[in-house]
């Protein structure tokens, strides 16, 4: 199987009818380290299971993905405590990376940090 074609069948399965597919497929995607499949997962944060609400919300935090923080925000009420405690974690390594590349990029300023 080439790496498209296995790329191509664990963002399919993003929408597995099985909920531990889509949540294995969801931390797969996660160790891509790509925040374009952010989109993705976002959807996956409304899943009926709680586990793949857990990993959409751990893989969101993998990524980095700024995109995500609306989304991880409104996910702070989840009724699953884990889920909660996932968010508060993505939220934290989405925020510790907005800070790391505006340090690169010379335009570190705490009021930036809150602008999405």
């Amino acid at each position: 199987m080439s790496a498209d074609h296995a790329r191509d069948a664990a963002v399919a399965a993003l929408t597995a009818a099985r909920a531990s597919q889509r949540a294995a497929a969801a931390l797969t995607v996660a160790g891509w380290q790509d925040d374009h499949y952010a989109e993705k997962l976002v959807p996956l944060m409304d899943d009926g299971d709680p586990h793949v609400r857990l990993a959409a919300v751990i893989a969101l935090g993998e990524l980095e993905a700024a995109d995500a923080l609306l989304p991880l925000e409104k996910s702070l009420s989840d009724p699953e405590p884990q889920v909660r405690l996932a968010v508060e974690k993505a939220l934290q390594q989405v925020m510790e990376a907005k800070a790391r590349h505006a340090l690169k990029a010379g335009q570190f300023h705490p009021a930036n940090l809150a602008r999405r």
